[in-house]
């Protein structure tokens, strides 16, 4: 047989199997055949003329039909069902044998056994490539079966992610409200060591006017404190201590007479006026002990030591009072 020089696409051009396709073969036919062709317009024409049988368990020919489109310009179209995956291709396919076996006025007419069954050298076939198909999962670039896909997400687990999302958020906002507060937070922690310092030298100060109160021997003095020059020179030694760490200004280094200015320039007047008196009392137990100590034959009157100490652990007090609130003043 002559083979007709042709082109083929199929549509659509991925097919799946079990999908129903079509080939489409055109080519040029110059001879009486394309008259009688193009004469009729379309015609159906018989699956019997393959050059072999048809293997019905890897596709189903629907239809065949011959269209004319222009002058000597021809289609047949296949019309199929793929049965299986892979390379499909088939038989050539006798188009004199066909064209013959039609009659113009019956199209559906098909021809006798005997003609389907013999062919000659000179009849005409088209010849056909073979065809790709995939199964109803594939991608067109393999036809075996894709591996299952695990859940995306166990049962139950959604709410968990919510959880985590919404804790790293909170996170997230901590963070930011601590970096923009940095220094706030500082001086929160810088102020309740600042507290404790405070409250251990008013502990640290009690304790040891209290000892001289009761004519006990002086963790600091190391003597009886019988002696009332001594007991001036600890209380005042006591009292420097305490207000240098309480106004966080140098006044174990400052003269009686300096007192008084050293504590205006570091509070700036900012203090209540209690806080104030309270402090000039302190200075008043300064004048009167820088008299015991340096006059020769000076001493405490009765219950004077007692009154005097007693005293100044009431300027203690005062000066301790409602701290918190007084932390962003000058003490």
């Amino acid at each position: 047989m002559i083979k007709i020089e042709s082109q083929q696409i199929l549509i659509p051009k991925q097919v799946y199997i079990g999908d129903r396709a079509e080939l489409r073969v055109t080519f040029v036919l110059n001879s009486e055949l394309a008259q009688k062709a193009a004469q009729s317009g379309q015609l159906k024409l018989s699956s019997e003329y393959f050059a072999r049988s048809l293997d019905f368990t890897e596709y189903e020919i629907k239809s065949i039909t011959l269209s004319n489109t222009g002058q000597n310009h021809f289609i047949l179209d296949i019309s199929f069902i793929p049965w299986r995956t892979g390379l499909i291709q088939f038989p050539e396919y006798n188009l004199t044998a066909a064209l013959s076996s039609t009659k113009q006025a019956d199209p559906n007419h098909e021809a006798n056994s005997s003609s389907s069954t013999s062919s000659n050298a000179s009849d005409l076939s088209l010849y056909f490539e073979p065809l790709e198909i995939v199964s109803l999962i594939g991608n067109g670039e393999s036809a075996t079966l894709k591996k299952s896909a695990p859940p995306l997400l166990l049962p139950g687990t959604i709410y968990r992610i919510y959880a985590q999302i919404i804790v790293a958020i909170i996170l997230i906002i901590a963070i930011i409200r601590l970096i923009v507060k940095h220094k706030a937070i500082n001086l929160f922690f810088k102020n309740r060591r600042l507290l404790r310092k405070y409250k251990k030298n008013r502990r640290a100060t009690e304790k040891l006017l209290k000892s001289l109160l009761e004519n006990k021997s002086s963790t600091h003095a190391g003597s009886n404190c019988l002696d009332d020059h001594d007991c001036a020179e600890q209380i005042q030694i006591a009292m420097r201590k305490y207000l240098e760490i309480r106004l966080a200004t140098p006044f174990t280094h400052a003269n009686t007479s300096e007192m008084a200015p050293l504590f205006n320039k570091t509070t700036q007047g900012l203090l209540p006026e209690q806080k104030e008196d309270a402090f000039y009392e302190i200075v008043a137990a300064f004048v009167r002990t820088d008299f015991i100590r340096y006059s020769k034959d000076a001493k405490f009157g009765p219950d004077e030591k007692s009154e005097l100490i007693k005293k100044l652990l009431e300027n203690i007090n005062t000066l301790e009072t409602e701290v918190r609130e007084e932390k962003n003043a000058a003490l």
